[in-house]
């Protein structure tokens, strides 16, 4: 039975979503909602402390994969690299690198062996240049490096969108910054765009509910992509 409610459950997620703006206001610490990132940040520092093996940092896109993943272990049919792997979650929704940035002090609570960062999405609509963003990116990166000395933080990229070059165009420039800096620093960098997108490099509109977020069967190919990395 439980198993049952568990499938429902993940049908209803990415299936039965309220309907929300696909164009927020990118401008803001988190774009859709002041009280949720509020409400996160204030919920993630009151949390005990915690163990994991793989920790996702970042956006409501890591958010949902770890969702996805969990509901995927609990039913069996995760794949096989990430059986018996514990796994934790520091994600808030619509959250910008900036937002990221402000919020790692409360992350203290959770340690964990890996972090995937992924986070990014929420800036590239918005009026700060790719320097700017890819600044903040990296003071984030030292700041997890500060509050998790010893874990091997591994760097996720930006995923496309469907709806929007402009951003896919900024996206792919703050890929390539990532890219390099995780080459220049000795770090692990995990491209997933070519799991999600189209022939026009956009996201692939038979994976999305949305344009923006990936649904459960989009899940599961970056989670085999990102299983390599754990």
């Amino acid at each position: 039975m439980l198993l049952n409610v568990a499938l429902v459950a993940r049908v209803l997620v990415h299936r039965m979503r309220p309907s929300v703006s696909q164009h927020p206001n990118y401008g803001t610490i988190n774009a859709l909602d002041g009280r949720i990132y509020s409400e996160r940040v204030a919920r993630f520092g009151s949390l005990p402390p915690a163990d994991s093996d793989v920790l996702f940092v970042g956006d409501s896109i890591a958010g949902l994969v770890e969702t996805d993943l969990r509901e995927r272990l609990l039913e069996g049919d995760a794949p096989a690299a990430w059986r018996g792997v514990s796994i934790g979650e520091r994600a808030i929704p619509s959250v910008t690198t900036l937002g990221i940035l402000s919020a790692i002090p409360k992350f203290q609570s959770i340690k964990a062996k890996t972090i995937f960062l992924w986070c990014g999405t929420n800036d590239l609509a918005g009026t700060r240049s790719i320097d700017d963003i890819f600044s903040t990116y990296r003071q984030v990166v030292a700041s997890l490096q500060q509050t998790h000395p010893g874990t091997r933080i591994v760097l996720v990229s930006v995923l496309p969108i469907r709806w929007q070059d402009t951003a896919n165009a900024r996206g792919k420039e703050l890929n390539s910054k990532i890219a390099q800096f995780a080459r220049s620093h000795q770090m692990q960098f995990v491209d997933l765009t070519g799991d999600v997108s189209d022939a026009t490099g956009r996201l692939d509109e038979s994976l999305t509910w949305d344009g923006v977020h990936p649904l459960s069967g989009a899940c599961l190919k970056l989670e085999i992509h990102l299983a390599a990395a754990i």
